[in-house]
């Protein structure tokens, strides 16, 4: 993806951040500041002087994570240290520091006391809001249904929507996953079978499921 205030590479950005380049490492912050100004839709439930935090907060790890050599450039190109010493390719840093934001945006709205309903595939469209103090039969129902998935549906939902995973990195954790298309497929039926199970339980309950949640 092009960034539209893009002028130095992703790996010029890497390299200089440790050579202290004040302008090019100034550029850094715009692109970022510009790619999360673009994406602000996604966080929602947010005041805007908590948008600001959690765009601050992101950036400071992104930085963190160059200046300590978690990321940085190997035969020309933008790799990131994995958990267990593993270093993978970074195609798109301003991806990268997004995934970030997503990650801190998660821990904020669980601070908050916020919990997923999940209607149908899980994506912006299907995630719905509730707060604790309100709602603690359908967190207790949601809870109990993801604890009661097999293991492999656990991992693979856990990696997908909890770790910001694609379906490729998915597979390379997974040795027993051996295509992406089956990674795909498992995860379209872990999805189903949450999805039935929390249904269920909230119609033995007699909970409401409103009427947005369908559509």
């Amino acid at each position: 993806m092009t960034w539209p205030l893009r002028k130095y590479s992703d790996r010029r950005c890497v390299e200089e951040v440790h050579s202290g380049n004040e302008e090019v490492q100034k550029r850094l912050y715009l692109q970022c500041r510009d790619r999360f100004d673009r994406q602000a839709a996604n966080f929602e439930h947010l005041s805007e002087a908590e948008r600001k935090d959690l765009f601050q907060d992101a950036f400071v790890l992104l930085w963190e994570k160059i200046a300590d050599g978690q990321i940085f450039v190997n035969d020309g190109k933008v790799c990131a240290t994995r958990r267990g010493g593993q270093a993978t390719e970074v195609p798109d840093l301003g991806g990268y520091f997004l995934r970030i934001a997503k990650n801190l945006y998660h821990e904020v709205l669980r601070a908050k006391g916020k919990i997923l309903l999940i209607c149908g595939e899980l994506d912006n469209d299907s995630v719905l809001w509730w707060s604790d103090d309100k709602d603690a039969m359908r967190k207790m129902i949601i809870k109990q249904s993801v604890m009661l998935l097999p293991p492999r549906c656990r991992e693979i939902l856990t990696m997908f929507y909890y770790h910001d995973m694609t379906l490729e990195q998915i597979q390379e954790e997974r040795p027993e996953s051996k295509t992406y298309n089956g990674v795909k497929s498992a995860k379209s039926k872990c999805m189903a079978a949450l999805r039935t199970r929390i249904l269920d339980k909230f119609a033995e309950e007699g909970i409401t499921i409103p009427e947005y949640a369908n559509q």
